[in-house]
């Protein structure tokens, strides 16, 4: 398994409004716009990325195992999908399906991390009182 590159940071949308004069100064334009365009420059959600970047943590640290290895496969393909959005925005439907396996992700990196966790040595006795 290789470490991601961490994803790069976008800025938020921003309107672009098209005048039919130019002008020189810096206010608003005074005159009529004939054209309005939204232009997204695209970022991954923080909190998509940093769930993914979490998962991948605590996957690392696992022992070698074929279902390590899928999981870190997972964690680099969300990791792909999220980096997309840098150069297209998501739609609400993709980001929330992400998110969704993210959060399966993350279940199956829980039940992983206690799979291969040795045994408490608490476990299984009980307090006498």
């Amino acid at each position: 398994m290789a470490r991601g590159d961490a994803p790069g940071r976008g800025r938020p949308a921003a309107p672009i409004v098209i005048c039919s004069r130019a002008t020189d100064s810096e206010s608003p334009c005074p005159h009529r716009a004939i054209a309005s365009i939204s232009v997204t420059l695209a970022k991954p959600t923080p909190s998509v990325l940093d769930a993914i970047r979490q998962a991948w943590a605590v996957v690392s640290s696992l022992p070698e195992s074929e279902e390590a290895r899928q999981l870190g496969d997972q964690c680099l393909a969300y990791q792909h999908m999220a980096e997309r959005w840098t150069q297209e925005a998501p739609t609400v439907e993709e980001r929330e399906a992400l998110m969704k396996k993210v959060v399966e992700l993350h279940i199956g990196v829980i039940r992983a991390r206690r799979s291969s966790a040795p045994p408490s040595p608490h476990a299984g006795k009980r307090s006498s009182g």
